[in-house]
Parts: structure tokens; C-alpha cells; sequence
């Protein structure tokens, strides 16, 4: 049976309920999302230029912006831009930039001063769907609520918040920079299930990718297919394709989720990690990031029982 059960065996409401936060917090500021497969689009402008299409990514530790391509945005708005290369994903060199590290924008209502503004000259991402990548700046300072019911995403002053008792929490942690990390369990119809030490990229539209090397404490699922899994800033990424029986996070178990294989060495930088826990995956529930709490909250909305 394909879908999220709660492992205490307790049916979940289907019903799509209002933000059960919003009667109590005082809401900073409310930005429509879209939703581009399984990633949250929201819009950002910079200066004159905008709004650019950026995907929400707990990657992107660091105050600032990237965007993808240098025709998208007026570049004598800037005074101290710099050509810099960055790293990241996949099999390639460094990608080639321009950053400014004292640039403004906005999203919604929030203007943000002081960021790091960086914007591919390379060419990398030409022809990509949307224009670049937004993390910290919005996920770092605020409690973070996105609810893909209603296609919004809402902050909240991170000193005052409280959630309702509806929310289950999970416990997130950090190593050495600010992208989260939980630990989920996973297993094939061959095995029991095995915990496995994971970071989020909500960048990612996969389910879950398993991070393949030679010391893995997972069973490669016994049947896969090759698949593009995505594009990272140095190259392109493929992988294999297959199905585990279940993936717990928290208390929720999901069954029969789809997984992509990847070389570990080419698609993370995250020493010690054996997952990577997707949008594909987080999208099932209304999903609260609140990093000052070392946690996120989970409630399963109407896409939970979706098939992967």
C-alpha cells in the first residue's frame, strides 16, 4: 500500500485545516509560492530587476542569493561586484561568478540589506526553469511555514512563535555550516530498517537520493534504472533509480518511496552523510522550518497519500 501512515497506526485526517499558527503569532509577512514539480518558487526582486522565480534551498547557507544567469538583472545597480568561482554538485570544475557582497532585495514585504548577491556568468543554468536559488536569508531569521494547500509561504519572529498541538515535531541539527540535518530510517523489502544520517535540500525534487560509496549502511534497492537526477553548479548528475518498502521520519512511515542512487563523491560536499532528504519527500506534509529551535514540524495536508 502506497502512502504515510503514522507508525502508533492511527488514521490522519484528510482534511485541509487553516494555519494553526496564524491565531497566535504575529505574522511577519505572507509570499504566494508556486510550485514547480515538487519545488517551492518564490518571488524575489533585486532593484530595478524582477521578480526573479527562486527556489527555495536549505542549501544555500549563507545570507544572499544566487541567480543564474547575468541577463536576468541589471548589472551597474551593483558597486561592488567581484568575479568569484563556487563549487558545488556534480562532476565538474568550479562555476564561474559575478557577487556582490552588500546588495539589496526583497521578497514579499521583506527587504533584505546587507546580502550576497551572486550571479552565474558560465551559462550553466541557460534554458533552466527558474532563475536562481534563495536559503538562509529567509530560512535562517524567521520560523518558516510552507503550506502547499495554499500555496503560501508565511514567517514568523522566531522569538514569539508557539505551534499548535497539531504539529508534530522533528529534531533537526548542524554540523559545521547551517544546512539541517535529521536522521530517518530506511529499508528494502531485503532488510530491516536501517537509520540513516541525512541532510535536507529542499532544492532537490526527489523523494530521497541515497549516497553510494563504498561503506554503505543501505541496500541498493535489487532493481533500478539509470535517470537524470538534476543539475548541480558543477555539472550534471545521474543516478539509479529504484523503490525502498519504507522511509520513517519522525513518527510518520511512508511506504514504497522512490529513490535515486547517487555516487556520494559527486553529488554531496556533506561529509558523513547517507541520505538526502528531498522536496518530494517533505512535500506530503505542511512543512514549519524553525532553525533557532533546532527543528521542524510536520502535519500530513492533501497531498500526503499521493503515490510516489
Amino acid at each position: 500500500m502506497r502512502g504515510i501512515k503514522r507508525t502508533l497506526g492511527l488514521a490522519l485526517a484528510l482534511t485541509t485545516l487553516p494555519s494553526p499558527v496564524a491565531a497566535q503569532n504575529e505574522i511577519l509577512a505572507e509570499i504566494p509560492i508556486e510550485l514547480r514539480g515538487n519545488r517551492v518558487i518564490i518571488p524575489v526582486s533585486v532593484g530595478s530587476s524582477g521578480p526573479h522565480r527562486l527556489i527555495l534551498d536549505t542549501g544555500m547557507a549563507y545570507d544572499g542569493i544566487t541567480l543564474f544567469d547575468t541577463a536576468s538583472v541589471d548589472l551597474s545597480q551593483f558597486d561592488h561586484l567581484a568575479r568569484v568561482q563556487i563549487r558545488g554538485a556534480g562532476p565538474g570544475g568550479a562555476a564561474h561568478a559575478l557577487s556582490d557582497s552588500a546588495a539589496t532585495f526583497r521578497a514579499g514585504p521583506r527587504t533584505f540589506e546587507d546580502q550576497r548577491v551572486t550571479i552565474l556568468t558560465g551559462g550553466a543554468f541557460q534554458g533552466f526553469p527558474t532563475d536562481g536559488v534563495i536559503g538562509y536569508s529567509i530560512l535562517g531569521h524567521h520560523v518558516v511555514e510552507i503550506d502547499y494547500d495554499t500555496e503560501r509561504m508565511i514567517l514568523y519572529d522566531p522569538e514569539t512563535f508557539s505551534p499548535a498541538d497539531d504539529w508534530v515535531s522533528v529534531e533537526i541539527y548542524f554540523k559545521d555550516n547551517r544546512i539541517p540535518w535529521t536522521d530517518i530510517s530506511v529499508a528494502t523489502e531485503e532488510e530491516d530498517p536501517v537509520r540513516l544520517s541525512s541532510y535536507i535540500d529542499f532544492a532537490a525534487d526527489e523523494a530521497l537520493e541515497l549516497l553510494d560509496r563504498d561503506t554503505n549502511v543501505f541496500i541498493v534497492p535489487a532493481e533500478t534504472r539509470e535517470v537524470y537526477a538534476g543539475r548541480g553548479l558543477s555539472g550534471d548528475i545521474y543516478g539509479a533509480e529504484g523503490r525502498v518498502s519504507k522511509v520513517i521520519i519522525g513518527p510518520y512511515q511512508l511506504e514504497d518511496v522512490l529513490v535515486v542512487v547517487v555516487p556520494a563523491e559527486i553529488r554531496s560536499r556533506q561529509e558523513g552523510a547517507d541520505a538526502i532528504i528531498g522536496s518530494g519527500l517533505l512535500r506530503r506534509f505542511n512543512v514549519t522550518f524553525d532553525y533557532s529551535r533546532s527543528r521542524i514540524l510536520l502535519r500530513p495536508n492533501s497531498y500526503h497519500s499521493e503515490p510516489f
